[in-house]
């Protein structure tokens, strides 16, 4: 009997090991991201589990690459390109979260050369490249046709004025880690690659630095996909907080200005609001069941099918054709004056006091900004109930801050 109870110990045991083994499985988070960012997000990950305890698994690949695997059905959670491009590109097929969407580094373009190599080089306009190159020689980066390492370099070599002669000497590379290993290796005398590629790489050294004018700003985005779920918002997010930012500038990386400067303010209680951690919570589908927010606090807004949502005033944003989500919550200010009230892509806010939408003083947005994407200024009551409503949003949850600015009147 007790051989019987020991066995059956040991099976429900077993069983239960490989139940949890079976849920990590089913937890662990699969990242596609742009090839130049391997070593960075790699230790990103690592810091992100030991955080969260959640796994992390990564596929490295041209953005090009990447975005098509994605757009045939790849089971990714998470997708991180190295330009805007090809995360548009995802997104015009709605196969990406935008509200999940924000850019997370920055980097910039650099001309390399075996490390025992000899060439100097001053990148300006007609500079001689293709002499530099000889006679047979050849000039590696990516794939200007897709890959963004090489589209950078085209677009920077035609500003220049160089483009015409040595266009027919590119060695096309799938992705720069592949174009970085052609001059490591020494099979081509120059390559054009990221600086943070060229300094984790010592068979190479750093011939000159492309002026940032002569191409787009190199940005990396990132967003959940549409079949990633939260957890996978969750690591977008921590991307883009404070320790995982300390990884990427210890690796070389540039800290992204993320459009936020195209906001006519200056925004960056939001910004630092808006990269770091929210409160999720769930928003009402009534007046009645609407959570009270609190100023100076990053809310991430569970919301409701927009049908099934009662307003206290009609909303300023119907329904949207293909369905849409929306909810309430409540917001008392101690203090009168003047708040702004930031929310991300995907959805529109209405203030309501008693019945009645209040109007706005002022609004302006930026679709480049990570975090906040529309900023709605109002002249606030002290100690009344208000109702903040959205409406019209394509994605189920939405985030919100609300600061206030300026001297508020007791």
């Amino acid at each position: 009997m007790k051989t019987r109870h020991l066995l059956t110990g040991l099976l429900l045991g077993a069983m239960a090991t490989v139940a949890m083994v079976s849920q990590a499985a089913e937890k662990t988070l699969t990242v596609f991201g742009a090839s130049s960012l391997t070593n960075v997000l790699e230790e990103a990950g690592k810091a992100y589990t030991a955080k969260t305890g959640a796994p992390v698994r990564f596929s490295f690949a041209a953005s090009s690459v990447l975005a098509k695997q994605v757009e045939s059905g790849a089971p990714a959670d998470v997708f991180i390109s190295a330009d805007q491009e090809w995360m548009d590109y995802l997104a015009s097929r709605k196969l990406i979260q935008p509200a999940t969407r924000r850019d997370i580094a920055g980097n910039s373009l650099v001309l390399v050369a075996p490390a025992d190599s000899s060439v100097t080089l001053k990148i300006a306009p007609g500079f001689a490249l293709a002499a530099a190159l000889g006679e047979r020689g050849r000039i590696a980066t990516g794939d200007p046709a897709s890959v963004p390492v090489g589209k950078y370099a085209k677009a920077a070599l035609g500003n220049l004025k160089v483009w015409g002669s040595i266009e027919n000497r590119i060695i096309p590379a799938d992705n720069v880690r592949t174009a970085l290993n052609f001059v490591a290796r020494g099979e081509a005398p120059l390559g054009i690659v990221y600086a943070t590629d060229a300094r984790a790489e010592t068979r190479v050294r750093v011939v000159d630095t492309f002026p940032a004018n002569t191409h787009e700003p190199i940005t990396y985005p990132a967003a959940a996909t549409t079949t990633g779920g939260a957890d996978a918002a969750e690591f977008v997010a921590f991307l883009a907080s404070e320790p995982a930012r300390a990884i990427f500038d210890k690796a070389g990386f540039s800290r992204a200005t993320n459009g936020c400067s195209l906001f006519k303010w200056d925004v960056s209680r939001e910004v630092a609001l808006y990269s770091g951690d929210s409160r999720v919570v769930a928003a009402g589908a009534s007046d009645t069941e609407a959570p009270r927010l609190e100023t100076g606090r990053l809310y991430a807004l569970d919301l409701k099918p927009q049908e099934s949502v009662r307003y206290a005033a009609p909303a300023s944003k119907k329904q949207l054709p293909d369905g849409a989500f929306g909810g309430v919550m409540r917001l008392r200010v101690q203090a009168a004056g003047q708040y702004r009230i930031a929310i991300d892509s995907g959805f529109w806010l209405d203030v309501v006091q008693q019945g009645k939408t209040l109007a706005a003083a002022d609004f302006n947005g930026s679709a480049t900004c990570a975090g906040p994407r529309k900023i709605v200024v109002y002249d606030l009551p002290a100690n009344v109930d208000l109702l903040l409503q959205v409406s019209a949003s394509s994605d189920a949850r939405a985030r919100m801050t609300v600061t206030a600015i300026g001297a508020a009147r007791p």
